[in-house]
């Protein structure tokens, strides 16, 4: 690389600029003299407007001839200026272009560890894989350089670790409402404590259903539910009618449909809570 030279001004300080300082600020300080303690009045306020303008006036001579000595000495600088972003922008063009090599080389790297982590991953999880992918457990730091494979395979091993035991802590604890508290875990970020606090708030629910007695409307409302039928409302009630009728037993078949045996289980409890006889319907082909 060719050593830089700067050959004017150097090492050399600028020259001062030589004017006659002394002489006029003598004479400014002489004529602002006759305005010190000047009161204006009425009568006398054009001339003040005078004086502001000879003021302004002066002050402007001085200005424009500041600007002019400081564009004389500007000027060489500016041009070394604008040769020196010349050079400059030449090589950031050259380090632009190795840098896109050296992030697509990157790139490509990281892209080869991500796929060894997902199968590192996949070995250790097994059948956990699919309840809970990659995603699920990663870690953007693994990407990084300083982070080894070694290191990240521990972290892995303990993290499939920790979900066998929150899953089979949610089993044993939770009772019927596993299936709802492992959805729970499995889809809220792998915490165990948004389980616990699903199951706290079903086991709520049914204590609260327990204590409030049902009313028939409500059984009316449920079985339509399970059957898709139209809710029908009760005749109402006649005002000579002699007695009460006794309540004619009724009954309905259906079929019920269901993937999780927690599902027959719930239906089966409502049923004998509420006083609802139910029994198994003979089995016929369904057409």
């Amino acid at each position: 690389m060719v050593q830089m030279i700067i050959s004017a001004p150097g090492e050399q300080p600028l020259p001062a600029v030589a004017w006659n300082y002394e002489e006029v600020k003598a004479e400014v300080e002489a004529s602002l003299a006759q305005y010190k303690d000047r009161a204006y009045t009425p009568e006398t306020i054009c001339g003040a407007k005078a004086d502001r303008a000879a003021l302004n006036k002066l002050a402007d001579v001085l200005a424009a001839k500041r600007r002019e000595v400081k564009a004389q000495y500007l000027a060489p600088y500016e041009n070394f200026e604008r040769q020196c972003k010349e050079v400059e922008g030449m090589i950031a063009a050259a380090s632009k272009a190795i840098d896109a090599q050296v992030k697509e080389f990157e790139g490509v790297e990281k892209e080869r560890k991500r796929g060894t982590i997902i199968e590192i991953y996949q070995s250790i999880a097994g059948e956990l894989v699919a309840m809970v992918p990659p995603a699920a457990v990663w870690n953007p730091k693994w990407l990084n350089k300083t982070y080894s494979i070694d290191a990240i395979r521990m972290e892995l091993e303990a993290t499939v670790q920790r979900i066998h035991e929150s899953m089979e802590t949610i089993r044993q604890s939770c009772g019927q409402d596993a299936p709802a508290c492992l959805d729970v875990y499995l889809n809220d970020g792998l915490s165990l404590s948004a389980a616990i606090r699903k199951h706290q708030q079903l086991e709520h629910i049914r204590q609260q259903e327990a204590a409030r007695p049902v009313a028939p409307e409500q059984l009316v409302g449920f079985r339509c539910q399970l059957t898709g039928e139209t809710p029908v409302a009760p005749p109402a009630a006649t005002e000579n009618a002699a007695e009460a009728t006794p309540p004619i037993e009724l009954y309905m078949d259906f079929r019920v449909y269901y993937t999780r045996k927690a599902v027959l289980d719930s239906l089966k409890k409502f049923l004998v809570e509420n006083h609802i006889k139910f029994g198994r319907v003979p089995y016929t082909q369904e057409k």
